[in-house]
């Protein structure tokens, strides 16, 4: 079983309590370690993530800028490292957290697939422009 550091739990607190639950829930039961690289973000943080490219939203349209966090970044460990561009790692991560929410009764949009249609981009998928692994958001409504 897997554990949060100390730096997950304090960028999880500032998360809203569905995404705490659902983050918690799949990391007891995860096939692999993860991380949380982001919660809340302020507006510094966010701006700073615009100009870097990381996010294609200025303060404060973006789902983290809401306290608590309506969304949350993570990133897969594996082999003692941060997984970021193992697309086959990612969908075994992503399948476990969509499901551990499902089952908990959380819908969560993924920042791979943003119209729920089940592709991405390196599945010929034009739709996805912005493709953001790392990246969860509680569903409106």
């Amino acid at each position: 079983m897997f554990k949060f550091g100390k730096a997950s739990k304090a960028r999880l607190e500032t998360c809203h309590p569905d995404l705490q639950r659902v983050m918690r829930r799949a990391l007891e039961t995860s096939p692999m370690d993860f991380t949380i690289v982001c919660g809340h973000r302020a507006k510094d943080e966010q701006e700073k993530a615009f100009a870097e490219g990381k996010s294609k939203v200025r303060y404060p349209r973006s789902r983290h800028n809401s306290y608590p966090s309506e969304a949350v970044d993570i990133a897969p460990y594996v082999g003692g490292k941060l997984v970021w561009d193992d697309e086959a790692t990612w969908r075994q991560l992503v399948d476990h957290i969509q499901t551990t929410a499902y089952d908990l009764g959380v819908y969560l949009r993924w920042g791979g697939d943003w119209d729920g249609d089940g592709l991405t981009r390196t599945d010929g998928d034009l739709d996805e422009r912005f493709v953001d692994y790392p990246h969860f958001e509680l569903l409106e409504g």
